[in-house]
C-alpha cells in the first residue's frame, strides 16, 4: 500500500504543475521543497501580469466602449496577440523549465555534498556548475519578459480602459517584483561560478537587466502618484461642487437668472478641471457640456441607458427620465432620440442640484421646456438648468456670431444671401415668425471641423430647444 501512493505521489510530481488547481499549486510552493521554485514563482508572475493586462485590453477593446480609445485600438490589439500567442506560453513552459531544472541542480548538489572521494565529488561539482548554467539562464528570460510587459502595462494604463488601472497597476508591479526576484537569483546564482567569459556575459546582462527594473520602477511610481493625484485632484472638486451646492439646494423659491449664475459657477469648475476629468485634450468648452460626465465622475452617482422606464402612475405615459437622489442612480430611457436624452439627462442633472426630492421621473419631453406653473415649477427649474448647462450664453452668443457672421439676425439682403442664398422677401415667408426664423437658423448646417453641423447639433440639442434659446438671447428680429 505504502508503495502505491509513493507512486501515485510520483506520478504528482510529473504532472504539469500549471495543470493543478491553484490551491493545491499554492501548496506546492508551500511545502518546503525546491520545485517548484523561485525561478517558477517569478514565471507565475509573469504569466499573472499578462492575463491582467490582456483583460484590461479586452474591457477596451469592448464595442461599446473602444470608441472612447480609438488612437490606441490598433496598438492594444497588438499587445493582446503578442501577450496571448508569445509571452504567456512562453511562460508557461518557462515555469515548468524552472521547476524542472532547478531540480537538476539540487539533486547534483546533493550527490555532491554527500560524496567523500575527491574526483567523484569533484565530477559531481562540474556537473551540478553546467545544470546551474542552464537554471540561470531561464530566470534571465523570465526577467527580459517581465520587463516588456512591465512596459505594456504602463502603456495599457495609460491609453486603456481607465476604470480598470488598478488591473494595470497590479500586473505592472507584480512584473516588476518578478524581475527584481529573477535578478536576485542570477546574482546567487553567478556567486558560485569562478569569473569566466560566460560569467562576464551574464554579469553585463543583469546589469542590463538592474537598470530596465530600476526606470520601469520609476515609471511604475508615476502611475502610482498620478492615481494619489487624481483622488486629491476629485476630492478637492467633489468638495468645491458639494459647498457650492450648499448655497442653493433646497430653496423654495428660485429666478432664473440664480440657476443660471449657478450652474456658470459649476460649468467653470468643470472647465478648469477638464483635464483630470477626461485626461486629454478637448479644446473647447462645448466639449464638457456633458451631463452623465457630472453624473459619474463628480456627483458618484450610477448613469444607466434603460430600454423603457415605466410610469407607476400611468403605465400608458412613457418616462424620459428618473432620478433617484437616495441610492444615487440616474436612468435615461432609450426611447427618445439623441438630443431629447441629452437634455433629460440635463434636466436630472437640474434636480441633483436644485431640489431634496428623493425620487422625481420626468415625462416625455416636450423639447424640454417646461412652462412655469405652481403644480410643475420643479420641472421648471430643472428645464431651465437644463438650459443654461447645455446652452450657456457666452458660447451661443460666441458660436452664433462665427456661424452667421452677426450678433443679431435681421432679415436683411446681406443676412439672407450670405447664409441661405435667399431673398429677404422668400425668408420671411418660409419662417413665417421669429420662431420660424430661429428653427431655421437653428437647423442651417455649417462646415466646422470638416463636419457638416447646425448649430443645434454642435450643441447636442433639438432644433427646437436651441430655436427657443436664440430667442431667450435675443439673436433673432423677424
Amino acid at each position: 500500500m505504502l508503495k502505491f501512493f509513493e507512486e501515485k505521489a510520483s506520478i504528482m510530481d510529473e504532472m504539469n504543475l500549471l495543470d493543478l488547481t491553484v490551491r493545491k499549486l499554492l501548496k506546492k510552493f508551500g511545502k518546503g521543497n525546491h520545485k517548484p521554485g523561485s525561478g517558477s514563482a517569478a514565471a507565475f508572475q509573469g504569466i499573472l501580469s499578462s492575463n491582467l493586462i490582456v483583460t484590461v485590453i479586452s474591457l477596451t477593446l469592448d464595442p461599446e466602449r473602444i470608441k472612447y480609445y480609438k488612437e490606441s485600438k490598433e496598438q492594444l490589439g497588438n499587445y493582446k496577440k503578442i501577450l496571448e500567442n508569445d509571452f504567456i506560453p512562453r511562460l508557461e513552459i518557462l515555469f515548468e523549465d524552472d521547476s524542472v531544472q532547478f531540480d537538476k541542480v539540487i539533486k547534483l548538489r546533493d550527490l555532491r555534498n554527500k560524496t567523500l572521494e575527491s574526483v567523484e565529488k569533484n565530477n559531481y561539482e562540474q556537473k551540478h556548475l553546467n545544470q546551474l548554467m542552464i537554471a540561470t539562464e531561464i530566470p534571465i528570460e523570465i526577467a527580459k519578459l517581465c520587463i516588456d510587459i512591465s512596459k505594456i502595462a504602463g502603456f495599457v494604463f495609460n491609453n486603456g480602459f481607465q476604470s480598470a488601472r488598478g488591473d494595470s497597476c497590479v500586473a505592472r508591479s507584480s512584473s516588476l517584483s518578478a524581475i527584481q526576484g529573477c535578478i536576485s537569483i542570477i546574482d546567487l546564482n553567478l556567486i558560485s561560478f569562478m569569473p569566466n567569459i560566460w560569467t562576464e556575459e551574464k554579469r553585463l546582462e543583469v546589469e542590463s537587466l538592474t537598470k530596465s527594473y530600476f526606470e520601469e520602477h520609476e515609471a511604475m511610481k508615476d502611475n502610482f502618484l498620478s492615481l494619489q493625484q487624481e483622488r486629491n485632484k476629485r476630492h478637492l472638486l467633489r468638495g468645491q461642487v458639494n459647498a457650492l451646492m450648499k448655497e442653493i439646494k433646497g430653496k423654495k423659491v428660485y429666478k432664473d437668472n440664480e440657476i443660471e449664475d449657478f450652474t456658470s459657477k459649476l460649468q467653470n469648475l468643470i472647465w478648469k478641471n477638464k483635464k483630470h476629468l477626461w485626461r486629454k485634450e478637448l479644446g473647447s468648452p462645448l466639449k464638457t457640456l456633458k451631463p452623465s460626465t457630472v453624473f459619474k465622475k463628480i456627483l458618484g452617482y450610477q448613469y444607466c441607458d434603460q430600454d423603457y422606464l415605466v410610469n407607476t402612475e400611468d403605465p400608458n405615459i412613457a418616462i424620459a427620465g428618473v432620478i433617484d437622489q437616495q441610492s444615487k442612480v440616474v436612468y435615461v430611457s432609450k426611447d427618445f432620440n439623441n438630443e431629447e436624452r441629452n437634455f433629460t439627462a440635463a434636466h436630472e442633472l437640474g434636480h441633483a442640484f436644485l431640489h431634496n426630492q428623493p425620487i422625481i421621473h420626468r415625462d416625455r419631453p416636450s423639447d424640454g421646456f417646461a412652462k412655469r406653473t405652481s403644480k410643475n415649477v420643479v420641472e421648471y427649474q430643472a428645464d431651465k438648468f437644463a438650459i443654461y448647462f447645455l446652452m450657456p450664453k457666452k458660447q451661443v452668443l460666441q458660436v452664433f456670431n462665427e456661424w452667421f457672421g452677426t450678433n443679431k439676425f435681421i432679415i436683411n439682403e446681406d443676412n439672407c444671401f450670405t447664409n441661405f442664398n435667399k431673398t429677404p422677401k422668400v425668408i420671411r415667408e418660409e419662417c413665417k415668425s421669429k420662431r420660424g426664423l430661429a428653427l431655421k437658423l437653428s437647423s442651417l448646417q455649417k462646415q466646422y471641423n470638416g463636419r457638416f453641423l447646425s448649430i443645434s447639433d454642435l450643441f447636442n440639442v433639438s432644433r427646437t430647444a436651441m430655436a427657443i434659446r436664440l430667442e431667450e438671447l435675443n439673436l433673432v428680429e423677424f
